[in-house]
C-alpha cells in the first residue's frame, strides 16, 4: 500500500501515484498515519511518500520510499534498513510531488492546472509564498489539517484530474482566514526570544491556531535568525507535543539540528531552511526548552 505523511505534498503527490497507477492498471490502497503514531509504525511492501526512518517508522523487508529532505532526494529501494538501490535521484527539486512529475512523466508535459498545483505545493513546502494561490491554498488546509476528510476528497480529485475543483474549494475557505489572520498577529505579539536571534511561539492544538503559525514564523523570520513554534495543551502549565522550526538565514543549514533532536529518541526531520519534531508522549515545557537551547547550539556559532 502507499503510506503518505499528510501534508499538502503528501496528500498531492499520492493522488499522483495513485492517477499513474490507474493509467497501467495497477491498483493500491493508501494511508496518512497520525504523525504521534508514527513511532509505533512497521511497514513492509509499502511505497513511503515522506516517512523515512528518521519520522521513527521501523522498515521491514522491501520498501521504496520516495522523500526529499536531508540527505535523501529522490526515490529509493530499502531491504530492511539498509538502503540497497538509488532508483533516481534529483539535487533541484521542490517536493516529493516534482520528484513524481519528472520520474513518471518525464519530457511529456502534464496538464496546466496539475502543473500549477505542483509548483504550488513546493512553494509552501519550501516555506515560501510567492503567488497568492500558495498561501491560500496552505490556508485553506491548515484551517482543515484535522480533516481525514479533506485528505481523502483531494487525493480523490488529483487523482481523476479534477485539479480545478480544488481551486474552488480554496476559494470557498478563504472567509475563515480572517480568524487566521488575527490569532497570527496575536502569536507574532506573544513571541518570546529562546536565545540570543532565536524566536519562539506557543501555540494551542487546534485547527485554528494551526491556521495563523505558519504566517507569524514567517513574519519573525525577519525578525529572528530561527523561529520556533511549539504546539501542545494548557492546564496548569504547558505541555507539548510537535513543534516546527524554519529559517530564512542561508548559512543556517538545520540538518544538524534534526540529527541532533534524533539522537534523543525523538522523531525529527525535514529540510534545511524548515522542518519539525514530534514526540512520543507531552512534554514539560520547561524540558523542551532546555533540550531546544543544547540543540540550537549545534547549527551555528553565532547562535
Amino acid at each position: 500500500m502507499i503510506v503518505s505523511d499528510g501534508d499538502l505534498d503528501g496528500i498531492l503527490s499520492v493522488g499522483l501515484l495513485l492517477r499513474y497507477l490507474d493509467s497501467v492498471g495497477v491498483s493500491l490502497p493508501f494511508t496518512f498515519p497520525r504523525p504521534g503514531s508514527l513511532h509505533e509504525l512497521t511497514v513492509e511492501n509499502a511505497i513511503l511518500v515522506e516517512l523515512g526512518m528518521t519520522r521513527g517508522l521501523r522498515f521491514r523487508g522491501k520498501n521504496i520510499l520516495i522523500d526529499h529532505h536531508e540527505s535523501l532526494s529522490g526515490i529509493y529501494l530499502f531491504n530492511e534498513s539498509q538502503l540497497k538501490d538509488r532508483i533516481v535521484e534529483y539535487d533541484d527539486v521542490n517536493s516529493v510531488a516534482d520528484i513524481l512529475v519528472r520520474y513518471l512523466w518525464g519530457k511529456v508535459p502534464l496538464d496546466h492546472s496539475t502543473q500549477e498545483l505542483v509548483d504550488t505545493v513546493g512553494q509552501i513546502d519550501g516555506g515560501r509564498y510567492e503567488t497568492s494561490r500558495a498561501s491560500d491554498l496552505h490556508h485553506a488546509y491548515a484551517m482543515n489539517i484535522s480533516s481525514e476528510e479533506m485528505r481523502h476528497t483531494l487525493v480523490e480529485l488529483v487523482r481523476s484530474n479534477r485539479v480545478d475543483e480544488i481551486w474552488g474549494w480554496v476559494e470557498s475557505e478563504s472567509s475563515r482566514w480572517v480568524l487566521g489572520q488575527s490569532i497570527s498577529s496575536m502569536l507574532v505579539d506573544s513571541a518570546v526570544e529562546l536565545v540570543s536571534d532565536v524566536g519562539l511561539i506557543m501555540a494551542d492544538l487546534d485547527d485554528n491556531q494551526e491556521v495563523g503559525v505558519r504566517n507569524a514564523m514567517l513574519q519573525l523570520e525577519n525578525r529572528y535568525k530561527i523561529v520556533i513554534s511549539l504546539f501542545g495543551t494548557q492546564e496548569n502549565d504547558w505541555t507539548v507535543r510537535r513543534g516546527s522550526i524554519g529559517t530564512k538565514n542561508p548559512s543556517i543549514d538545520l540538518s544538524m539540528f534534526y540529527e541532533w533532536i534524533r539522537e534523543r529518541g525523538i522523531a525529527a526531520g525535514g529540510r534545511p531552511s524548515v522542518g519539525g519534531f514530534q514526540f512520543q508522549n507531552p512534554q514539560p515545557v520547561d524540558s523542551v526548552l532546555k533540550l531546544l537551547r543544547e540543540a540550537i547550539g549545534v547549527i551555528h556559532h553565532d547562535i
